[in-house]
């Protein structure tokens, strides 16, 4: 390359290599310029976030500044306010102050006044001082006097305490004068029928009297007895057996009153008696009609050993304090069984009754054998304490056997079955209902039991004509007040849910009056089922209405509104009433009220459980009840109802002579 060439290639080169220097220093300039601007806007940011932070804290301020400047406002005015009701106040109480003030002057002339009048009053205290202490001078004189007198009355107290006791026993030898003269005013009064009738009967007594006489003249007093010995007996009625072997006392258990064993005794309803005449022909034949001939035949009288061969009673077994009731019974005399039976409790002088108010009832009762549609029935009912004895029937005929041979029954169902009701003589036709309270204190079988309440409209015994009233029943709730907890709730709550059927159980009834007395109001029945001393249920007649009843077997609402609810039911108890236990079926109704699901239906299916509708026939030869322990607790007792206190041999009952009865039932009725 020549030398020219080279030089001005040279010389490009140093000018490019300049170019570069320059670029490269510019570059570089820039570059730190670029990051000195960089950091310069990395500055600014930061400083307009301190500054953004700033204005947000100045506008806090400011806001803040605001509300306090109203708060201010607010307090100034509240203040002005503040102070313009203190100025009022101000004001008052100046004006206050003034009346005050007058006041004050008023009151302090009011003080001088009284200061004056104390005086004047220290001066009469002084006087009446003196006074009282010879006033109490005269007093010890009068005390001294006064305690004379005091004793002298005591002395005339002490007298008059004698004449009253004197007077008591007057009066009660005059009530005994009086109930004689009542029984002789009745036997006069039965006597002058007896001759009203016999002189009907027989025109020609005279002639008679003279003919029968005529063979015994000189000797008129035996004339008179052999008349007296012929003479028909007019005064017979439904009598006592004058051939019956029954004695009032002859089958007798224990039962505890208050803590103390008391003697009672089973007398069977009048209705298994045979009643028959005097030529020992059955009043129920074809050749003895008519009301007046009916009531003067007589009740069997029976043996304690027949109670339990023809009747299935059998007392003191199987212990000294049981009673044992078979269903069915076939006497080897009689043409067919019998069926059934009821009983009643007597002292010996009378039905028992009893008056349970504010206090307990308590009995055993062994239902093992007892199949469905049968019931075993422990029941108190308002009967006549001596089964209307010596009532005169509109015949004239008086009754002569009463409670000794079962007589006057009656309960809420208003029976019109019976042939004899109550003071009415022969029930003819069947036309007479007797009808009284009822108290159900257990009514079931091994499936089911209900106590029932069925008060009357009237708190005793009533007779009811059915050809003069349109519905006898309506004297008493007969549906009555119940609580059965298979009806109303269905399987689950039947008996046997609740205790072990198999075994005997006790039944303890409380009638809970509202002051806890017997004098009170009967408010509630509770009654508790336990076994083993295991309380197993407990039932409340209040609790089990306490609230609205929906579509059920009983209607409630006749209860309480027509026939008077628990208060009348207590108002029955308190008179007393008679203890009945029956053992008896419903072969038509199957006792379809008491276990039937058919007929109670609530909520569940009747066909899941047929063995409630078992038939009764298919058990009835082995059927039978016992029911035992029975115990009054706080029951108050009628008078007449205390047994008389009890020796050995007094009273012919097997638990008294054989002291371990219980060992050996084959005594039963060996009396």
């Amino acid at each position: 390359m020549p030398a020219g060439s080279q030089s001005k290639v040279k010389a490009k080169l140093s000018h490019q290599k300049q170019l570069y220097e320059a670029v490269r220093t510019d570059r570089n300039l820039y570059s730190k310029k670029l990051v000195e601007s960089q950091d310069e806007i990395a500055e600014m940011k930061r400083k307009f976030k301190i500054m953004s932070h700033q204005i947000e804290q100045l506008k806090e301020e400011i806001k803040e500044k605001e509300e306090r400047l109203k708060r201010g406002h607010h307090a100034h005015n509240r203040m002005q306010k503040e102070c313009e009701f203190f100025k009022d106040q101000m004001e008052r109480a100046k004006r206050k102050e003034q009346t005050l003030k007058s006041h004050k002057e008023t009151q302090q002339a009011e003080i001088k006044k009284l200061e004056s009048r104390i005086l004047e009053e220290e001066d009469r205290r002084k006087q009446q001082k003196k006074k009282y202490e010879e006033t109490i001078s005269e007093r010890d004189v009068l005390g001294t006097q006064l305690i004379h007198r005091n004793d002298e009355l005591a002395l005339q107290y002490e007298k008059i305490k004698i004449q009253q006791r004197t007077l008591q026993n007057g009066d009660l030898a005059f009530k005994q004068r009086l109930e004689e003269a009542r029984a002789l005013g009745v036997k006069e009064a039965q006597l002058k029928r007896e001759l009203h009738i016999g002189k009907q009967q027989v025109l020609n007594i005279d002639d008679l009297k003279r003919q029968a006489c005529s063979s015994y003249r000189g000797n008129s007093s035996r004339c008179n007895a052999l008349l007296l010995a012929l003479l028909p007996p007019l005064l017979a009625a439904q009598q006592v057996d004058p051939r019956g072997d029954e004695d009032t006392r002859n089958a007798g258990i224990r039962i505890s009153n208050n803590g103390e064993d008391e003697a009672q005794f089973a007398v069977l309803d009048g209705r298994w008696r045979w009643l028959y005449t005097s030529e020992s022909k059955d009043c129920g034949s074809a050749a003895v009609r008519g009301a007046a001939a009916l009531e003067r035949c007589y009740l069997q009288g029976l043996s304690a050993t027949r109670y339990a061969e023809a009747y299935g009673v059998e007392v003191g077994v199987p212990n000294n304090r049981a009673i044992t009731m078979r269903f069915a019974t076939k006497d080897a005399n009689a043409p067919s069984p019998n069926y059934g039976s009821r009983i009643y409790l007597t002292d010996g002088k009378g039905y028992t009754l009893f008056a349970p108010m504010g206090g307990d009832i308590a009995f055993d009762v062994d239902v093992s054998q007892v199949p469905a549609g049968m019931n075993a029935a422990v029941y108190l009912v308002s009967m006549d304490r001596y089964g209307n004895l010596n009532s005169v029937s509109p015949d004239g005929v008086m009754n002569t056997a009463g409670w000794m041979r079962g007589l006057g029954y009656c309960d809420a169902q208003c029976p019109k079955d019976l042939k004899f009701v109550q003071g009415q003589g022969y029930n003819k036709d069947h036309k007479l209902a007797s009808c009284c309270p009822e108290m159900d204190l257990f009514e079931g079988n091994r499936f089911v039991q209900a106590v029932t309440a069925h008060p009357c409209k009237l708190a005793k015994e009533s007779v009811c004509d059915s050809e003069t009233v349109e519905d006898c029943k309506a004297a008493c709730d007969s549906a009555g007040a119940d609580i059965n907890t298979f009806r109303e709730s269905g399987p689950g709550h039947a008996l046997f849910d609740m205790v072990d059927v198999s075994q005997p159980f006790k039944i303890n009834t409380t009638f809970v009056t509202d002051n806890g007395a017997a004098n009170g109001t009967l408010v509630d029945i509770v009654q508790i089922l336990s076994q083993n001393g295991v309380t197993k249920a407990r039932l409340s007649m209040a609790e089990r209405f306490l609230n609205p009843r929906g579509e059920g077997f009983r209607p409630y609402d006749d209860f309480t509104q027509v026939y008077g609810g628990l208060k009348q039911m207590g108002e029955a108890l308190r008179r007393g009433m008679v203890m009945v236990l029956a053992l008896w079926a419903d072969p038509s109704g199957n006792m379809n009220w008491l276990d039937s699901c058919h007929t109670n239906k609530t909520d569940y299916d009747c066909s899941l459980h047929e063995k409630f509708d078992a038939s009764v026939w298919t058990q009835a030869v082995h059927a039978h009840v016992s029911v035992w322990d029975f115990g009054m607790l706080g029951c108050q007792q009628l008078p007449s109802c205390k047994a008389d206190a009890v020796k050995p041999g007094i009273w012919r009952g097997p638990a008294d002579y054989y002291p371990d009865y219980a060992a050996r039932p084959h005594l039963v009725g060996a009396l």
